[in-house]
């Protein structure tokens, strides 16, 4: 063990031999790490800087070269304003006047919802035993592999896997946590092993992993509570606690992928907002623990704040709100559209849970901006009407004439505006935006 320890140390990519076991060769790759693009940015197990970039370089090449014929077929991004018309199409009925914000978190969530991976055979065959007779390492290579297989496949068919198989590959990856205790892959697959070993009556495993799991990794331990609270797993509040304990790193690896590095902000989106859905379904007492570690993503805290107040969790998402807006807003690109847009959404999530005071203040401080993207306006003059300051939601509804909302004409008959439907001066107002409309 002391060999391998020595050795292995470092984890640069090499193939290893030891004279202690002759029989056992260890082959260590390198690990192409990426952005959330897909992009090489880091390799890992290669000392020399040049060689490393030349990786990422070769690897990044590769890519574009096989992206080729695919960016003709790329669609157009700047439809980011035909994804807020598809929201307030659905926030906002012509009929009735009725916002079905559920929709509206449906449509923001859709580019979130892709299929997760969920690997986790991870490369623990490199502990093998090689005090066995040869044939025993290949029974135990069979049977981690079996494991790792079934719990793959457990992930569609939820069939649990074979006992035999799941000591098997937990003896290896035991092995492995103590050469290297403080390795990424190594401890979130033993931990799935673990839980693998809780379904099938195994005892005794997951006291040990719990006693364990302190010093795991940060990313580690938010995934393994993801994993837990997908499940519905008894302990998940336990797991989560831990998971809560210490400050958020800045860059945070998602829970399948060990290749796949990206800013704390991008991943965790994804990643903490099925944190706090499984937090609201099994241990919602627990939401106040995450809000001041969520990262500073508008999206995130006005959706989680709206599946909050309907889980009756109305304090906490009052926080999150708060959160929400002490952000800065961006000074311009992508990023700014995607502000205000998830700024609009906020404003009618609040509406809709009936926290008007909420969406009032998000209105106010979309004020300075809202002319950027004109369905503030309108989500305005509905939080502005529901307090009943029906000359300042008046105000919006002019504003969104001025720079030519693109659904004005279900303004016109939006029961949420209330009185002010009536008023001579609005229906003059739209008289006057029907005449244009129908001389262009």
């Amino acid at each position: 063990v002391a060999e391998l320890e020595a050795r292995m140390r470092d984890g640069r990519a090499a193939t290893y031999w030891f004279e202690s076991w002759p029989a056992l060769e260890i082959v260590v790759t390198p690990s192409v790490i990426r952005d959330q693009a897909g992009r090489a940015i880091d390799v890992r197990g290669v000392e020399d800087r040049d060689e490393a970039q030349r990786l990422i370089d070769e690897e990044n090449a590769r890519l574009d070269a096989e992206a080729g014929d695919g960016d003709d077929e790329d669609v157009d991004d700047d439809d980011v304003d035909d994804d807020d018309d598809d929201l307030d199409d659905d926030e906002r009925d012509a009929d009735d006047g009725d916002r079905d914000a559920d929709d509206m978190v449906d449509a923001e969530s859709d580019d979130d919802d892709e299929d997760e991976d969920d690997d986790e055979d991870g490369d623990a065959d490199d502990a093998d035993d090689d005090d066995e007779e040869e044939d025993e390492e290949e029974d135990e290579d069979d049977a981690f592999s079996a494991a790792a297989d079934d719990d793959d496949e457990g992930d569609d068919d939820d069939r649990p896997p074979e006992p035999a198989q799941v000591r098997a590959a937990l003896a290896m990856t035991e092995r492995a946590l103590s050469i290297a205790p403080d390795d990424d892959d190594t401890q979130f697959t033993h931990a799935m092993l673990v839980l693998d070993a809780d379904r099938v009556g195994i005892a005794g495993k997951l006291d040990e992993l719990f006693a364990d799991l302190p010093r795991y990794t940060t990313s580690n331990r938010v995934n393994i509570a993801v994993r837990m609270g997908r499940a519905g797993h008894r302990r998940f509040a336990e797991a989560l606690d831990i998971a809560l304990a210490g400050a958020m790193p800045e860059r945070i690896i998602g829970e399948t992928s060990s290749e796949f590095v990206a800013a704390y902000g991008d991943v965790g989106e994804e990643l903490f907002g099925e944190l706090g859905d499984a937090i609201l379904e099994h241990a919602p007492d627990r939401l106040g623990k995450l809000v001041p570690l969520l990262p500073p993503n508008v999206n995130l805290l006005s959706t989680l704040a709206f599946k909050a107040i309907k889980a009756k969790q109305g304090e906490q998402a009052l926080a999150l709100y708060e959160r929400l807006l002490d952000l800065p807003i961006p000074d311009d690109g992508d990023e700014r559209t995607n502000y205000l847009r998830a700024l609009n959404n906020a404003c009618v999530q609040a509406h809709a849970a009936k926290e008007y005071d909420v969406a009032v203040r998000i209105a106010d401080r979309a004020q300075p901006v809202a002319h950027e993207n004109p369905y503030i306006y309108h989500s305005a003059a509905c939080a502005y009407a529901a307090v009943g300051n029906y000359n300042r939601a008046f105000e919006q509804v002019k504003l969104a004439v001025a720079h030519d909302y693109d659904h004005l004409g279900k303004v016109e008959v939006d029961t949420d505006l209330g009185p002010i439907l009536e008023w001579p001066e609005f229906k003059a107002l739209f008289r006057d935006w029907h005449t244009r409309q129908e001389g262009n």
